[in-house]
């Protein structure tokens, strides 16, 4: 007769065979299961508040915290990159914010980031658009806690700017004590500064704000030489362009292998923002490239297999 995969193993393997079985949302409204937490095993306990931070429930939240304890409250999902249940809740974005609040007064540590890329709460509410929690997060940790990076090298900041929250940005850049130069500069592992990511993004005013915290934002290369302005153009979002060139960049900088924003621009099909390069004065007979081709070049070669830029292909 076959027997169950947990009645076959060894004891300690059943015990891993029950924990995997085990269903923390239906103990969620069990009050019996609630009061006999010391035969609960941890990773039960720590299941269960995973669960309720996922699902944004704040009452849970609160009954769970007061009946487990801090050890539960700090746990990590090992299958969720090593998250806690307040990284969970903060990167539900506003669904989870009242439970990443109720996670923070319970006591979770506000530092506690996932073990796989080191992104931390605050990283996860910048990108999430959640002021109330990141305003939480800022009263609680020093700045240097606050701004500190993920592995890739990028810091809240930038992560507001990839989110297209300006309103984060903002609380971000009022609780840095630090020369803002320093705070707003390329000097990553992904070789990118908080503009180049509001260029990426399309965040218009995000970029509008770190030009108006740091003009010099403009000038900032990162990786394969690429300035903020050439990710504008590669991206297609012209009032983040515009935003770039009113800071008064280089209109005309290449990036390493030589390309203008205007030839990125071509080549990407993006016909506005080559309209508002070439109005406002880029060189269109540069040439770059293995071809050696001028951006009236890279727009013909679009024009060919893209009908919708063959008016700015007319106009060169």
């Amino acid at each position: 007769m076959a027997t169950s995969a947990a009645s076959s193993a060894p004891p300690g393997k059943a015990a891993e065979a029950e924990d995997d079985e085990f269903k923390p949302e239906a103990a969620l409204d069990d009050e019996s299961t609630l009061q006999q937490e010391e035969a609960l095993p941890q990773a039960r306990r720590a299941g269960m508040l995973h669960l309720a931070a996922l699902g944004g429930h704040a009452e849970a939240i609160k009954t769970l915290s007061s009946t487990f304890g801090v050890d539960a409250i700090d746990a990590r999902a090992s299958r969720m990159g090593g998250a806690t249940a307040l990284c969970l809740a903060a990167a539900r974005g506003q669904t989870g914010e009242r439970a990443a609040i109720a996670l923070l007064r319970a006591g979770a540590s506000p530092a506690a980031g996932l073990t796989r890329n080191g992104l931390r709460p605050a990283h996860l509410a910048a990108w999430c658009r959640s002021r109330e929690l990141l305003g939480e997060l800022c009263r609680l940790l020093s700045p240097t806690e606050l701004h500190a990076p993920c592995s890739s090298g990028l810091g809240p900041v930038h992560y507001a700017a990839l989110g297209g929250s300006a309103d984060c940005l903002r609380i971000l850049l009022e609780q840095h004590p630090c020369p803002r130069e320093e705070l707003l500069s390329a000097d990553t592992a992904s070789d990118l500064s908080p503009l180049h990511c509001a260029a990426l993004s399309g965040a218009e005013e995000c970029a509008r704000a770190l030009l108006s915290a740091s003009p010099a934002l403009a000038s900032a290369r990162g990786a394969n030489g690429w300035l903020p302005l050439h990710c504008a153009a590669a991206t297609g979002n012209v009032a983040v362009l515009e935003a770039v060139l009113a800071s008064g960049c280089e209109l005309d900088a290449a990036e390493d292998s030589g390309l203008t924003a205007l030839h990125i621009a071509a080549a990407a099909g993006h016909s506005d923002c080559f309209l508002a390069l070439r109005a406002a004065g880029a060189d269109t007979s540069r040439r770059a490239g293995p071809s050696r081709w001028t951006p009236s070049c890279f727009a013909a070669a679009v024009a060919k297999v893209d009908p919708t830029f063959e008016g700015v292909a007319r106009l060169i």
